[in-house]
């Protein structure tokens, strides 16, 4: 059984291609929408880590650097990226968590040039418990 995959975005030494846009999405009338996003942020992804341990699966993910946009990953944005990297512990993801990383490495395998994640079913609202 495979235990942990490793996919290498910054391979040989490369810079990754591989960009995440991380923000916030204020929902209108209980509905979420892009256009309602706010606090927008982009990382770039060095690594994705897949990891079974006691069958529960678990990813993690390495950033080289978080910043307000592409273009502006410098010195600050790459030092934001490695405490990030110190700061976040694998996580759990459920089986539909599962299910859409093996949709984004078969984007990625077809060349994909984005790639859109379906809504959480466990998203946080600020105000709300």
């Amino acid at each position: 059984m495979v235990k942990k995959v490793i996919v290498h975005f910054n391979a040989r030494g490369a810079k990754s291609p591989v960009y995440a846009g991380l923000y916030s999405v204020k929902p209108e009338n209980e509905n979420y929408s892009y256009e309602n996003k706010f606090d927008t942020k982009v990382a770039r992804v060095n690594t994705l880590t897949f990891i079974r341990d006691e069958d529960i699966p678990k990813m993690d993910i390495k950033v080289a650097s978080v910043g307000k946009e592409e273009e502006s990953q410098g010195f600050m944005e790459g030092l934001v990226g490695a405490i990030a990297n110190l700061i976040i512990a694998p996580f759990e993801i459920t089986q539909i968590g599962n299910n859409e990383m093996l949709r984004l490495g078969k984007a990625l395998y077809d060349g994909e040039k984005k790639f859109t994640f379906p809504k959480a079913e466990n998203l946080i609202i600020a105000g709300q418990k």
